[in-house]
């Protein structure tokens, strides 16, 4: 069912949580799938399972919604689903299990389990990579995205990293022959500073890209709290790294870890969105906030997840919103 709930929550203890961070007033509604009358009216999402979020730069009122169902767009008002409401939304993506949104000025990059689309805003039409002649990517089970134009990073479940030149329709692998040994690849990040591309990995820990040059880190070969890289973002010159075994920051020489003990209610990290000066945190127990090294916990639940934290799979930051995307109950909208 689909719940609209606007609560004032106010926690003064943060105990509350089993951590030691701050708790903060917050305000949303949260949007979960309802009837297929509903869905025609644009009131209702694919799918509760949110697996991914993007904010459009042309519209920064409107957000992709990337579930297990398909891909949505909410604009404030109305949800429209790709490939089943009419006009713009004909159409859809390769696939219905949508893992990354990646939208641009006139084009949105969609990876699936399914392979890679790009939407053209300026013809309204889908292109499809898929494995096969006509393309080089290896596997059609596409994780996680990443734009340095004209590259197009590709993180693969199973197949490691590609990369497609956007401009003149080259593509470059990245495996173990060349020094990356994770094959399935869950996030990647970019240090604008250093120039450095960071690529996450489910089993082999982390690896850095720089001038072809490619480094690994583990658990093994440094303080990384786990193997298990779940999702990356980086923000002031600091990658913060989620993994099962908590959250792990890295300034270039030291690595920090996070863990229940500073702040958190769970040690599993699902998802990262660094904002300005703001690193949101989704847990599986609820959605943090880190500023300045300090931890603050948005209590965000409903009566059908018992009053228990959602678990918080995507997240995604405007001006005067935070969208996030949970596991079990849908799109929560949070006012800043």
């Amino acid at each position: 069912m689909k719940s609209i709930i606007k609560l004032l929550l106010t926690i003064l203890l943060a105990s509350l949580f089993s951590g030691s961070g701050v708790s903060s007033a917050v305000e949303f509604e949260t949007y979960s799938k309802r009837s297929e009358y509903l869905n025609f009216l644009g009131k209702t999402i694919p799918s509760n399972l949110v697996q991914c979020l993007a904010v459009d730069p042309e519209e920064p009122d409107s957000v992709y919604i990337g579930t297990n169902a398909g891909l949505a767009k909410y604009n404030g008002r109305s949800f429209r689903t790709f490939g089943q409401d009419p006009g713009l939304f004909r159409d859809a993506p390769a696939g219905d299990k949508i893992n990354c949104i990646l939208p641009g000025s006139n084009e949105i990059w969609v990876a699936s389990d399914s392979g890679l689309s790009k939407y053209s805003k300026l013809t309204s039409k889908w292109i499809y990579y898929q494995k096969g002649p006509q393309s080089q990517l290896p596997t059609d089970s596409v994780q996680c995205l990443f734009l340095l134009p004209p590259f197009l990073y590709i993180g693969t479940w199973g197949e490691g990293l590609c990369v497609l030149n956007t401009r003149d329709g080259k593509w470059k692998s990245y495996d173990q022959k060349k020094g990356l040994e994770g094959k399935y690849v869950t996030s990647i990040a970019y240090d604008p500073v250093k120039n450095v591309v960071w690529v996450g990995t489910h089993d082999r820990g982390l690896f850095s890209l720089s001038d072809e040059h490619i480094r690994s880190y583990n658990s093994k070969n440094s303080d990384l709290s786990s193997d298990r890289v779940d999702c990356l973002a980086f923000s002031s010159g600091k990658l913060y790294i989620g993994t099962v075994s908590g959250l792990t920051v890295f300034d270039g020489q030291k690595f920090k870890n996070y863990s229940k003990k500073g702040g958190f209610a769970s040690n599993v990290i699902l998802s990262l969105k660094a904002s300005k000066f703001d690193v949101f945190v989704g847990t599986a127990s609820g959605l943090y906030k880190i500023y300045n090294d300090s931890v603050t916990s948005y209590p965000l639940s409903n009566h059908l997840s018992g009053t228990k934290p959602f678990r918080v799979t995507s997240i995604e930051c405007t001006d005067s919103r935070i969208y996030v995307g949970t596991q079990h109950f849908g799109l929560v909208e949070v006012k800043r």
